[in-house]
């Protein structure tokens, strides 16, 4: 599975040093338990995911998450589960980092 959209956003630079980036994606997921993951460009290092956020199209499947969140230099992990084959899923995650 491949992100269909990814957008990122500096959202603000901390008095010391760190930076608040904001990651938008979107994808088309298969049903079940799914995991993902997010590259934060403008950050090497990551302190804390501050929110992850997500939403999806159809009123008729949930999805439950994230768990499991992980992470490893600039990139964040999660898994999300619950989710009906073909929707297409949106989700927003705020970090903190250098």
């Amino acid at each position: 599975m491949t992100v269909l959209t990814q957008t990122e956003y500096l959202v603000a630079t901390l008095l010391d040093g760190r930076t608040v980036e904001k990651a938008s994606c979107s994808q088309v997921v298969a049903a079940g338990m799914i995991y993902l993951t997010v590259t934060l460009t403008h950050l090497k290092t990551i302190d804390a995911v501050l929110e992850i956020h997500s939403t999806n199209e159809s009123p008729r499947t949930t999805a439950y998450g994230p768990q499991h969140v992980t992470v490893s230099g600039s990139v964040v992990g999660f898994t999300m589960q619950a989710i009906g084959a073909g929707t297409t899923l949106y989700w927003d995650l705020i970090a903190l980092g250098y």
